[in-house]
């Protein structure tokens, strides 16, 4: 009888995936449809923002998601369409550049190719609306 009382108790509604990822979104500090950021974000949610952006403008992306077995200091992402290549290093508005990171910078950005088609990049969440234009550009 216990089990049957439990199976006639009203079953929560369940999402869809939609509604999910909406919610999940509001909760997030960067409105993409917006283009709003709050200077407080955290870096995961600034470089899942980032990671959006560049998937919709049509970049091909590369995170390490695990980085403790990969070099010290390589940049967050690395972005790629036909004519370009970013690397880019994402922290806070207050995040600290670790010396690893700062070498792995200044070292790829004194690559002696074409500038025009090579861009390394420190964004930060108020580097916002810079992004936007690099990346839908």
């Amino acid at each position: 009888m216990a089990s049957k009382q439990a199976s006639e108790r009203p079953k929560k509604p369940r999402a869809n995936h939609a509604v999910g990822r909406q919610r999940i979104r509001r909760k997030k500090a960067i409105t993409m449809d917006t283009g709003r950021i709050h200077l407080g974000v955290k870096e995961d949610d600034f470089l899942a923002a980032v990671i959006e952006l560049a998937t919709l403008c049509h970049w091909l992306v590369y995170h390490t998601y695990d980085s403790r077995r990969s070099q010290a200091g390589f940049p967050d992402l690395v972005l790629v369409k036909p004519d370009k290549l970013i690397f880019a290093e994402l922290k806070t508005a207050k995040g600290t550049v670790r010396p690893a990171q700062k070498e792995w910078l200044d070292t790829l950005a004194a690559v002696s190719i074409d500038q025009s088609q090579i861009e390394i990049y420190l964004w930060r969440p108020d580097d916002w609306d810079g992004i936007v234009k690099i990346l839908a550009g």
